[in-house]
């Protein structure tokens, strides 16, 4: 095998490619003049690289999220005498989100406020309203709410719950608020459009222990109801795709900040 990967008459250790030298015609070199195989295709710096499985073909990420796979073989040798990548992929760093459509009036279905001196001799009373509304939103099964936020001064909770597949141009969201006592004092339906929100940065790159997959870490700011935090996406390596999961850790304001110094954040994948 070292006959194979250096010859042991230099002195400055020299690459030997016994399969591709009547395609490699004139080494590449290195400084100090070490000769190397180049594979070249990233326009971004280089963030992770590693292999298949830890042992099938070479993958390398770059900071804008490219994939690029690596074959090392005569096919993939290009007419300069370099490595040309098998395939390509890429992450976009940015998360799916949903904001309000303006000029999109909301349709009230409950509200604690006191109610119109007019009105009130033919509405029900507040009790009985609450009551009705709260009832409602247990036949809709809302399920899991996509945001939640406390108003600090109030202590309000604002619960949003989204639309299983939202319409480009905006589908009804529940908006329903409560008091600290658990108790119903807004239900409205907003409509709300998806939308893209850019990462800040990305974190860090890992691969799992086996090398099947890579664990992106990204970094994501506030918006809206939501909290900066971070995301952590699945990336198989061998189906060349996102695994449906993720998680996301909520960051305080001042977290935020120190994540988005470039040394601040690392983690790893046991």
């Amino acid at each position: 095998l070292e006959d194979l990967l250096l010859d042991p008459t230099s002195q400055t250790g020299r690459t030997i490619r016994p399969i591709f030298d009547d395609v490699i015609n004139e080494p590449n070199f290195l400084g100090e003049d070490l000769e190397a195989e180049l594979f070249r295709a990233h326009k971004n710096p280089l963030v992770h690289i590693g292999f298949v499985n830890n042992l099938g073909p070479m993958v390398s990420v770059d900071d804008k999220g490219y994939i690029f796979f690596w074959r090392y073989s005569r096919d993939a040798i290009s007419n300069y005498e370099w490595f040309e990548p098998e395939s390509k992929q890429r992450i976009v760093f940015a998360e799916r989100i949903f904001e309000p459509v303006p000029n999109k009036e909301p349709k009230i279905l409950f509200s604690a406020k006191p109610i119109d001196k007019k009105k009130r001799k033919t509405m029900p009373s507040t009790p009985e309203r609450r009551n009705r509304a709260d009832n409602y939103i247990d036949e809709q099964e809302l399920g899991k709410p996509w945001a939640v936020s406390v108003d600090p001064k109030t202590s309000v909770t604002t619960y949003i719950y989204k639309v299983k597949d939202p319409a480009p141009t905006g589908s009804p969201f529940s908006i329903i608020k409560r008091n600290k006592n658990n108790d119903l004092i807004y239900f409205s339906k907003e409509f709300y459009r998806p939308a893209k929100l850019a990462a800040t940065k990305l974190l860090h790159v890992r691969a799992t222990p086996d090398g099947s997959k890579l664990v992106f870490g990204l970094l994501i700011p506030a918006n809206g109801p939501r909290k900066a935090h971070i995301t952590f996406l699945l990336y198989d390596l061998v189906e060349k795709d996102l695994e449906d999961w993720r998680i996301d850790l909520d960051l305080s304001a001042a977290e935020y900040q120190e994540a988005e110094k470039p040394t601040m954040v690392n983690f790893d994948v046991t």
